[in-house]
């Protein structure tokens, strides 16, 4: 079966995820993890690509990726070099990652802003470290103490998403945002994830579970999490039928509107 193509951004721009084969860690020192930042400089000194973001956990990476020529050229060098010194050192032969990197366009400032806090957080998410400025393997510190000792690192997007710092530090902990790349999108949530996305969505959950909540709402929620109908009824509280009907007929209306006349 052939491989599905990727999404080309209209931006350039994507969020790129690397992982370690059978979660295998792909980083076992800090020299790993030296020698990968090493890896990212020498591409985007010979590829027509730059790197905003980055965090470097145990058994995966994250990147904030621009390249408008060929994305898959600059992640083949990533991969294959980094591979070769893990293999050598190791005295290991085979795959490090797993399948083909994971990529997802980038096609807005907004959601660049999400990935800010996304890819940052992940080492707090993980109960390595307290607060995402504070681990040392992501570009996190640098945008957080303005001091970028990496000259390969493209930090100008500072400038294209925040207006100063104190809206870049709101984001930054912003632990409120419900967010899932594009390659999991289709996972399925747990009833507390839906629960976060419901409460963040609409405050007065006495509503909800009086069932006293409008269509609107309910036609929102099911289109940003493609949640079961089962599922949305057993959160919200309401019937699973009336969350069918009414998804039913909000996909009804949709098709009329893109019919030809």
């Amino acid at each position: 079966m052939p491989r599905k193509s990727r999404k080309i951004s209209s931006t350039g721009i994507y969020h790129i995820m690397l992982k370690g084969i059978d979660n295998r860690n792909i980083f076992m020192d800090d020299y790993d993890r030296v020698k990968f930042l090493e890896v990212l400089k020498v591409t985007v000194k010979k590829e027509s690509c730059s790197i905003a973001l980055y965090c470097l956990m145990n058994n995966h990476v994250h990147l904030l990726l621009e390249d408008h020529d060929n994305v898959g050229v600059s992640m083949k060098r990533i991969g294959e070099t980094y591979s070769k010194y893990h293999n050598k050192k190791y005295q290991r032969v085979g795959h490090l990652f797993q399948n083909r990197y994971r990529s997802e366009p980038v096609e807005s400032e907004s959601h660049i802003q999400v990935l800010f806090t996304y890819i940052h957080n992940n080492p707090v998410k993980a109960g390595l470290i307290d607060e995402p400025y504070k681990y040392e393997w992501s570009s996190c510190k640098i945008y957080y103490y303005n001091v970028n000792q990496y000259t390969w690192l493209n930090t100008s997007i500072y400038n294209k998403i925040f207006s100063n710092r104190e809206e870049m530090l709101l984001v930054m902990f912003n632990n409120k945002i419900i967010y899932k790349p594009s390659w999991i999108i289709n996972n399925r949530w747990t009833d507390d994830e839906l629960n976060r996305i419901l409460r963040s969505e609409y405050n007065d959950m006495s509503n909800i579970n009086n069932r006293k909540i409008n269509n609107d709402f309910i036609i929102n929620i099911w289109k940003k999490t493609g949640a079961s109908y089962k599922q949305l009824g057993r959160v919200m509280g309401i019937s699973k039928c009336v969350i069918e009907r009414v998804c039913k007929e909000e996909r009804m209306k949709e098709d009329k509107s893109t019919c030809p006349h």
